[in-house]
């Protein structure tokens, strides 16, 4: 007699990254970045079969939706500006910034779309259309490619031009942007 469970997904949907790695921002982002990367994975999985694991469906939508506008504003509104003070002439940050800038355009633009859809298969609707699933398989393969670009050229560049004083604005503005004062205690448990 055939099995008839779902398909086992390639992973579990991984927990929220560590808050104390913020201490450490670059780290924090490309741990992030690795967690962005699972995501996608399952967002593949999710897009080829939609009636399957709703928990994981529901997880994906929930990180989708709450967490990757932090990161894109961390990387977008911060480490980017930062960067541009810092980078010498032959790094084309401008380039750069033009490059990433636009593809976090891109993701934002696509993202209340794929949380439609997630939200759909979420809820059980069997009426999600082959375009819908489509845009979710884009999405995550437009946020693949991007972590792969950051990955190979920002971060490391990061690394190499920012200062300590650069690095401890960064860690600031990205604890403030998450609700943690600067030891990481969420501000709101007061």
């Amino acid at each position: 007699m055939a099995d008839l469970a779902p398909p086992t997904p390639p992973h579990q949907v991984p927990g929220p990254t560590d808050p104390g790695l913020l201490d450490t921002p670059l780290d924090f982002i490309v741990e992030e970045h690795e967690r962005i990367r699972n995501m996608c994975t399952l967002i593949e999985y999710i897009a080829d079969r939609p009636a399957t694991h709703p928990e994981i469906i529901a997880q994906v939508s929930a990180f989708v939706r709450s967490e990757l506008p932090f990161l894109i504003d961390d990387e977008g509104g911060d480490l980017l500006p930062l960067m541009q003070s810092r980078c010498e002439p032959e790094d084309e940050i401008g380039r750069l910034r033009t490059r990433l800038d636009a593809e976090h355009d891109t993701a934002l633009y696509l993202l209340p779309d794929a949380l439609d859809t997630l939200d759909a298969l979420e809820a059980g609707d069997t009426g999600v259309t082959a375009p819908s699933l489509h845009l979710l398989r884009n999405f995550a393969a437009h946020l693949h490619r991007h972590l792969i670009f950051e990955n190979a050229i920002l971060i490391p560049l990061a690394r190499a031009r920012l200062t300590p004083d650069d690095i401890s604005t960064l860690r600031l503005r990205m604890k403030a942007r998450r609700g943690l004062d600067r030891n990481g205690d969420d501000i709101h448990d007061t």
